[in-house]
């Protein structure tokens, strides 16, 4: 499995920029829709994306949903016929939920920052260090971009967007905090 150390922040307006992102050596790759489906599984996640309507990737993935810096480990597989895919597992399994939202993806050496719109939740900035050779490396270079960027750790959420999602609407969530 791959691992990451991933931050969210909720953010209002345009207090992180395009701009602000490439004044700080973010380079900006691309726009995408992305339409994430959860599926109900015992332990850690399962979520088929949808990327633009044209391919998907299906993801595995277990996080520590209880800090504000998240550990997670994953796996992905590219689905080249995800419209029957998803119709198997949504009988099978059943779906979680779903999460619809346009992605502005910018990488910093081999981090991925994304700027992303949140259909019913609003805007947030997502930082994801891949955990190559320490976990230090990943929190240092996770510190140098949240110092660089004046993010504010008051701005900092724990859980998921398919978890946020369930809170705002009132609605029971099954998640686990593993997961």
């Amino acid at each position: 499995m791959h691992n990451n150390l991933e931050i969210k922040v909720k953010i209002n307006g345009n207090e992180i920029s395009e701009e602000r992102l490439i004044s700080v050596g973010c380079i900006f790759v691309c726009n995408m829709h992305q339409i994430d489906t959860y599926y109900n599984v015992e332990k850690g996640r399962l979520k088929l994306r949808v990327i633009d309507d044209i391919h998907g990737e299906l993801i595995y993935y277990e996080r520590d949903e209880t800090s504000i810096y998240k550990k997670s480990s994953y796996e992905k597989y590219w689905c080249e016929n995800f419209k029957e895919f998803n119709e198997l597992f949504s009988r099978v399994l059943g779906i979680k939920g779903i999460v619809d939202k346009q992605r502005r993806l910018f990488l910093y050496q081999s981090t991925r920052v994304h700027l992303d719109d949140v259909k019913d939740l609003g805007k947030f900035l997502e930082i994801e260090v891949p955990v190559e050779s320490s976990s230090n490396d990943a929190q240092n270079m996770m510190n140098y971009l949240i110092e660089q960027l004046n993010v504010s750790k008051i701005n900092f959420f724990k859980k998921s967007y398919i978890d946020l999602y369930y809170d705002i609407k009132g609605e029971v969530c099954n998640t686990k905090l593993h997961g």
